[in-house]
């Protein structure tokens, strides 16, 4: 004789063989257990050196809102997109991460300060885009980007130097 097969069937099927319930002989009992919520990575970080703990412009401190760059490149992944705001930032920063889109706002608005020889960037992975900012020294830019261990496509646009020497 053949079973009807029903949605309910199907469905009794399914909930069994995943656990969740005890009893059927006595009526669909769920059993206990946890539900858990995946969050998507985040891909859009921003960067303003004013950010902090208090005040991260509607943005969450830590998660996608940093007050330096270096802090939001160790937040993010290959593909990201870190925006940089108007402001200074005294570092030196290591971009290790493939494919990152690093944005200022502005040449003269977002200043990536260095001091003595020590590059602005240094740049060790592939697929980096760096672009809308500037790079200063208080003395002169002798190497504002550095390439170290990168081999393949690297794209600079409207970056200046200040000062530089041309030697």
């Amino acid at each position: 004789m053949k079973q009807k097969i029903t949605m309910v069937t199907i469905l009794m099927f399914i909930m069994t063989s995943m656990g969740l319930t005890q009893n059927l002989e006595n009526g669909l009992t769920p059993k206990s257990h946890s539900l858990y919520s995946v969050q998507a990575p985040i891909t859009t970080f921003y960067v303003d050196d004013d950010y902090n703990s208090s005040s991260a412009g509607g943005h969450i401190w830590g998660l996608d809102a940093y007050a330096t760059i270096s802090d939001a490149i160790t937040a993010a992944s290959a593909g990201s997109i870190i925006n940089v705001a108007a402001g200074t930032y005294n570092e030196s920063i290591t971009v290790n991460k493939a494919d990152l889109t690093i944005q200022g706002a502005g040449t003269s608005s977002t200043l990536v300060t260095t001091t003595g020889s020590t590059p602005a960037f240094i740049i060790s992975a592939n697929g980096n885009y760096i672009k809308d900012l500037g790079i200063t020294n208080s003395t002169q830019v002798i190497e504002g980007i550095r390439i170290s261990g990168a081999t393949d496509s690297l794209t600079v646009d409207n970056v200046h130097f200040t000062p530089t020497k041309l030697f």
